[in-house]
């Protein structure tokens, strides 16, 4: 509801202006929806990401936004594979493919982090294996030959 509701410059913190921050919002507001798990409009903001044009790294701001997405997704384990396939079919964009990469290495950081615990750190790591190159198919193999 909020999603049709509230304009693009309401996700960004107070004294940013939606022209120079428009990524920013819009991964915050993916960030939420993502959370939230409403999948359909995750994707419709993907596609706003896709269309943004090449803007370059992150951010400290926008890699913020991202670790909080992580954290408050459980590493991204969607377990949607209609989901991850409709990610993969706009991998095309540079802005999808970035985040995608930039997921991963925040997702690998914070396996890597949890060392203590690795039967932990591999679970978040295969749950989350549809961002890897390929891991979205051995995933659908792995669950075949079962």
């Amino acid at each position: 509801e909020f999603y049709q509701q509230l304009p693009l410059g309401s996700y960004l913190p107070v004294g940013h202006c939606l022209e120079s921050h428009t990524r920013e919002a819009v991964l915050q507001r993916l960030s939420i929806l993502l959370i939230h798990r409403v999948y359909p409009e995750v994707l419709s903001e993907l596609q706003v990401l896709a269309g943004l044009s090449d803007l370059g790294k992150y951010t400290d701001a926008e890699r913020a936004v991202l670790e909080r997405m992580i954290e408050l997704t459980n590493g991204l384990a969607t377990g949607d594979k209609q989901f991850a396939h409709a990610v993969r079919a706009i991998d095309d964009s540079p802005e999808v493919r970035r985040l995608r990469h930039t997921l991963l290495a925040l997702l690998a950081r914070r396996a890597a982090a949890g060392w203590r615990n690795p039967q932990r750190a591999a679970r978040l790591l295969w749950r989350s294996s549809w961002l890897m190159p390929g891991g979205l198919e051995l995933a659908e193999w792995k669950a075949r030959a079962r």
